[in-house]
């Protein structure tokens, strides 16, 4: 994360994450604060394949947007692994 641009990320984070919920049938994200400029976040979808097409397919322009403004606002994004989901005991 870009220094001072916190209240920004999170904004957009979750303008995105209710995106792919509506555009791309994700099922929500959580996010998480290491430290002051190291955030993590992981995603729940149906199946690795629903993650995979909505990836494919083209953005629409309001997640075309939206991809440049939290880019303004972070230094780097890594996928650290994906996997599908064994077991889930969280309510």
């Amino acid at each position: 994360l870009k220094a001072g641009h916190e209240n920004e990320f999170i904004r957009t984070w979750k303008n995105m994450t209710e995106l792919i919920k509506m555009e791309c049938g994700g099922l929500g994200s959580i996010l998480h604060k290491k430290d002051e400029l190291n955030y993590f976040a992981y995603a729940k979808w149906q199946s690795v394949n629903d993650y995979k097409n909505a990836y494919l397919s083209s953005p629409s322009q309001k997640m075309t947007y939206l991809k440049e403004e939290q880019a303004k606002n972070v230094e780097s994004v890594k996928k650290i692994f994906e996997g599908e989901q064994l077991e889930n005991l969280m309510d």
